[in-house]
């Protein structure tokens, strides 16, 4: 990840920068992580000083749809991590992709529809394979 910086855990600090390919590199490592992916995955959970937090990952748990971050700020935009399990030929594969910058409108909603159109490109693609 030689092009990512981060200095905050937030991400709202401005020198907080990445590219969608170091953050697919992050995901990748993640993914292999069952802690980690299963936190991802779900809808929300209670912490004892802020209560319930809701994931606005609002894919998740539709259309193979597992995980993963999403982030968006003035400077950013709307940028979705995620993670989309797919059926080829009888096996599960996961599709793994990263929008960044998306500013059309509401910068979550954007990212979560740049996401979804990836996913489905993405799964044709592997589809399209055989593998």
């Amino acid at each position: 990840m030689s092009h990512t910086t981060y200095t905050d855990p937030s991400g709202y600090d401005d020198g907080t920068v990445s590219t969608a390919l170091d953050q697919l590199r992050l995901a990748w490592l993640v993914a292999g992580d069952r802690t980690l992916a299963d936190l991802m995955a779900t809808r929300s959970y209670w912490l004892p000083v802020a209560g319930e937090v809701t994931n606005t990952n609002a894919l998740l748990g539709h259309d193979g749809f597992v995980g993963m971050k999403t982030g968006s700020d003035e400077a950013a935009g709307g940028c979705l991590l995620f993670a989309r399990r797919i059926h080829v030929d009888g096996r599960t594969r996961t599709v793994l992709g990263a929008v960044l910058g998306q500013r059309d409108g509401d910068f979550v909603q954007a990212a979560l529809a740049a996401a979804k159109g990836l996913a489905a490109s993405a799964a044709a693609a592997v589809r399209g394979r055989g593998q």
